[in-house]
């Protein structure tokens, strides 16, 4: 902290991060002070930009960036491939609950309808995929994630309920935003459908996401912020130990192969097929279940000049100013 644009000055936990210019970096500061609040869900987000109560706002969600695209809002706009999923604990952090069984995992992934969950939740149901890659992205050659088979889910379920004498219970750490709540509440219902007995907890989101990453969760709402440009190194870093996205604690030498073998490959075509050959790893394993592809706009009020997009939504603010 202190070696960039810009030093710390307050932060107050689930409410505000107040950075101040740093008067020794290159090129001297140019925007005075730069204040980032937590406002619950981007419905309100959007509403509080649109009320002229903030300058810049991140939107989450297809129905929130169309909304703010109708409302003639300028920004940047990016699809993140894997950017809605459920975490699922594969023995992070010690866990040993039934999710350490491949089978419970397959079960989840095969239980969840993405078009139906996108729809109830008002996003663009053709941003549904079970997919690591999504669509748009250059490396997508139909890759294919796991089918929607009520059958088949219901059938692990009950076959672990035989064998382990386990009732079924599971429990899905939501962010205390209204989206993460409705869609917790959908991915109940189609859980508990096939003989789960989900749990939604709810948790403020810096909560939720510390949670995360400490391994103290069982199932939880999250995405990756797969930029393609690169997105092997994403997924590399999700699904190796010790990446510091491998939050599902995943540790299968199929998945080290597979991304082996999407490193050493030497162009465009190559790669295409490797990452076909690392999403059936994916499927097999399910360390976690994609739902959908994340679409992200930052919304930039008329005023404001300066800000630079890099990839994953990450906007620089050194040269940022507002025109008076």
């Amino acid at each position: 902290m202190g070696a960039g644009a810009f030093t710390l000055a307050s932060y107050t936990p689930n409410q505000e991060m107040v950075l101040d210019p740093n008067s020794d970096y290159y090129g001297g500061p140019v925007c005075p002070t730069l204040r980032f609040i937590q406002i619950p869900g981007s419905q309100s987000t959007l509403e509080a930009f649109q009320n002229n109560e903030v300058e810049v706002a991140f939107l989450r969600g297809s129905k929130f960036a169309d909304m703010a695209r109708e409302a003639g809002a300028q920004g940047y706009e990016e699809i993140t491939s894997a950017g809605r999923l459920v975490y699922m604990n594969n023995g992070a952090a010690g866990y040993d609950g039934i999710l350490t069984d491949q089978r419970a995992r397959q079960a989840v992934t095969h239980a969840i309808d993405r078009e139906l969950l996108l729809g109830r939740l008002g996003d663009d149901p053709a941003q549904a995929t079970s997919a690591l890659l999504a669509d748009s992205s250059r490396f997508f050659d139909g890759q294919e994630g796991p089918a929607l088979d009520v059958e088949r889910a219901t059938e692990l379920v009950t076959e672990l309920k035989q064998e382990t004498g386990w009732d079924g219970s599971l429990t899905l750490l939501v962010s205390d935003v209204p989206e993460n709540r409705e869609a917790g509440i959908v991915i109940k219902a189609m859980l508990d459908a096939v003989g789960f007995d989900v749990t939604v907890e709810v948790a403020p989101a810096s909560a939720a996401s510390a949670r995360q990453f400490t391994g103290d969760y069982e199932m939880a709402f999250g995405g990756l912020a797969t930029s393609d440009a690169d997105p092997a190194s994403t997924l590399a870093s999700s699904l190796m130990p010790g990446g510091a996205l491998n939050v599902s604690g995943v540790d299968d030498p199929a998945f080290a192969d597979a991304i082996s073998a999407l490193k050493a490959a030497p162009d465009v075509d190559s790669q295409k097929t490797a990452y076909a050959d690392l999403q059936e790893v994916h499927n097999e394993v399910a360390p976690y279940a994609v739902f959908g592809n994340g679409v992200e706009l930052v919304t930039i009020g008329e005023s404001v000049m300066g800000i630079s997009p890099t990839i994953s939504s990450t906007m620089l603010f050194d040269g940022a100013f507002i025109e008076e």
